[in-house]
C-alpha cells in the first residue's frame, strides 16, 4: 500500500454483519384477525371388528419381529421372516384403512364451546354418580350423558352430515368407540396451540 494512502476494507463491517443477520431472521407474524386456524383432531374407527382383530394379530407379530431385530437378530432366515411380517402388516393396514371411517373434529371456539357447556349442565344424577365413585361433583362441567354427542355434532367436519343420533343410539357401537369420538371432539376444543417463547 503506498505511503499516505488510507487503508480500505471492501468487506462488511461487524455492525453491517449484525444488521444483516437480524434482517434475515423471520420476525413473528403480526396478529391478524381471523388468521388463526382452529385445532383439528382425527380418529379412525374400523367398521368391521373382525378386520380390526386380524390387524391387531398381524401387527403384534410384526412388532415382535422388530424387537428381535433391535437386539441383533439378522441372520438370513430371520430377515426373511421379518420381511414377510412387514409385508403382511402393510397389506393388512391397507385393508384396515379401507374398512374404516375417518372422523375429523374442528374446534368451535371458546364462546360457542362455553355456550354448549351451559346448555348441557351436569344433572343431579350425574353429580351423585361422580360422588359415589369418589370424585368431586363440583369438578363436573357438563352432563356426561348428553354433552358428548352435542359436542361431536357441533365439531365434526368429516364425514359431512354424520348422523350422530344413529351412532349414539346404535347397539353396534361400543363405549370405547364412542368414547374415542368424544375424546377427539374434546381435544379439538381443548388442545393448547401455544409456542414456547424460546422457540419464536
Amino acid at each position: 500500500m503506498p505511503d499516505g494512502e488510507e487503508p480500505t476494507n471492501d468487506g462488511p463491517t461487524d455492525e453491517e454483519k449484525v444488521t444483516k443477520l437480524r434482517a434475515g431472521k423471520k420476525a413473528p407474524q403480526d396478529f391478524k384477525r381471523g388468521k388463526k386456524k382452529p385445532v383439528q383432531k382425527t380418529v379412525w374407527i374400523c367398521m368391521d371388528p373382525e378386520i380390526a382383530d386380524e390387524y391387531a394379530q398381524v401387527n403384534e407379530a410384526y412388532e415382535f419381529m422388530k424387537r428381535r431385530l433391535s437386539v441383533g437378530a439378522n441372520d438370513d432366515k430371520f430377515m426373511a421372516e421379518y420381511d414377510e411380517a412387514k409385508r403382511k402388516e402393510q397389506e393388512m393396514r391397507e385393508v384396515l384403512r379401507d374398512n374404516s371411517t375417518k372422523f375429523v373434529f374442528r374446534g368451535i371456539g371458546m364462546r360457542r364451546f362455553d355456550k354448549l357447556v351451559d346448555k348441557y349442565p351436569p344433572t343431579d344424577h350425574a353429580r351423585e354418580q361422580i360422588k359415589k365413585q369418589g370424585g368431586n361433583p363440583d369438578n363436573l362441567r357438563w352432563d356426561p350423558d348428553t354433552f358428548g354427542q352435542a359436542l361431536c355434532e357441533a365439531s365434526c367436519i368429516e364425514p359431512e352430515g354424520c348422523d350422530f343420533d344413529e351412532i349414539f343410539e346404535s347397539d353396534d357401537w361400543n363405549d370405547i368407540e364412542i368414547g374415542a369420538l368424544i375424546q377427539a371432539a374434546i381435544e379439538a376444543n381443548g388442545s393448547r396451540q401455544v409456542v414456547p417463547a424460546g422457540n419464536v
